[in-house]
């Protein structure tokens, strides 16, 4: 995008209640775009602030879906004619998106990767279904003559552009991502904006990020085309593991675990299966509050134990949690292949593995060396504050 393009899109944007504040500007550096400050800013300031009202001006109320992706396919088959139309001068071409989406992942690449990560396998895999799924639902929703390829470009961009709630927001969109150095959320005066604050002080000609949420690595991957390093690392336990409903234990514990966490139950063979749809987050610093309920309440074995309003000390939900950490271990091969063996789009998940197998180990050190009780001191502590910055 140009800085032509770019006052283009500020200017719709702008009217649509979405805005940017004057000391920031967007550049492009190696060939990356971002918001950058054009003068120094001071802490606190107000970076972005926006409205409660969607890219068609009506009210956000609920999450988006296929009603609203399949009237961004509309919007886009008008071209100039839509309202909406400058939205479209950020979106990532789809051409390039088959060189870097892992949707577009080769036979070949896959195989590769499922040598290296299981779980990086096994995601990609259930990413490339849910896009064709969400594809054929959007198709459906449209009922005419609408191309595929054109569906594809408007879902993809919004994985990586869209808000759960709200959809596309055309300033946000614009904004780099970190954890590590995201600015802070706040309601304005008014009750009804919202603004993003510097949590620090900026000097002329330093990037600015934004959050995109705390995420599992490969999440960063499947739907930002990106894998940093640097960054906050996180391991989501919930999306690699899935626990079986055999005997009434297990089922005693799923009932429990019903009453905390957003749950999905399916079938596997024969054998009953339940997902906890939450993120279980291990980082370098030890699991995250509703990890650590999750191994509480399935270290509890008996009815007596599941009825008992006593907390679980750490040594005894660490059996659990080391079993998890060595189970995940053990599905990483970071010499079944080298980085330059693999493509631009599964590229990142070698960095990516590093980086796990790094938390992992420093997650197994925890559990076996450190005090626990100190350690879930300073990860509640850690990830409360990362939390804070939504």
């Amino acid at each position: 995008m140009t800085k032509k393009e770019f006052k283009i899109l500020e200017k719709w944007a702008a009217g649509l209640g979405y805005r940017l504040n004057p000391k920031l500007e967007y550049k492009v550096k190696n060939g990356i775009g971002g918001i950058y400050a054009r003068e120094d800013i001071d802490r606190y300031e107000i970076l972005y602030s926006g409205n409660a009202k969607s890219i068609f001006n009506d009210d956000v109320t609920d999450m988006i879906g296929i009603p609203y992706l399949a009237k961004v396919v509309m919007e886009y088959k008008k071209g100039s004619a839509s309202d909406i139309n400058p939205l479209f001068i950020a979106f990532t071409p789809l051409s390039t998106l088959k060189k870097i989406s892992v949707y577009f992942t080769s036979e070949s690449d896959l195989e590769k990767l499922a040598k290296l990560s299981h779980s990086a396998y096994v995601g990609v895999m259930k990413y490339k279904s849910r896009v064709d799924e969400v594809v054929k639902l959007i198709s459906d929703e449209l009922g005419g003559d609408y191309d595929s390829d054109d569906i594809l470009y408007i879902l993809l961009n919004s994985d990586g552009r869209s808000w759960s709630q709200g959809g596309f927001n055309p300033i946000l969109d614009l904004f780099n991502h970190s954890n590590q150095h995201a600015m802070s959320r706040t309601l304005l005066s008014d009750k009804i904006t919202f603004g993003l604050g510097a949590k620090r002080s900026y000097k002329k000609g330093e990037e600015v990020y934004n959050s995109y949420g705390l995420h599992d690595v490969y999440h960063y991957i499947e739907y930002y085309q990106f894998f940093d390093s640097n960054d906050y690392t996180f391991i989501d336990i919930s999306q690699r593991l899935d626990f079986n409903l055999i005997t009434e234990e297990d089922k005693l514990v799923f009932d429990e675990v019903k009453k905390r966490f957003n749950v999905t139950v399916f079938k596997s063979g024969d054998i009953e299966k339940y997902k906890v749809n939450e993120q279980l987050l291990l980082s370098a610093k030890g699991p995250s509050h509703t990890l650590v309920s999750l191994v509480d309440i399935m270290a509890r074995k008996t009815k007596e134990l599941v009825d008992s309003p006593k907390l679980l000390k750490p040594k005894d939900y660490t059996p659990t949690y080391i079993q998890w950490i060595r189970l995940l271990l053990n599905s990483i091969n970071l010499d079944a292949v080298t980085e330059e063996e693999l493509s631009e789009s599964i590229k990142p998940y070698y960095k990516a593995c590093v980086a796990e197998v790094d938390v992992l180990q420093k997650c197994l050190d925890w559990a076996l060396n450190t005090d626990s009780s100190a350690a879930l001191l300073a990860t509640h502590e850690f990830i409360n504050n990362l939390e804070n910055q939504k």
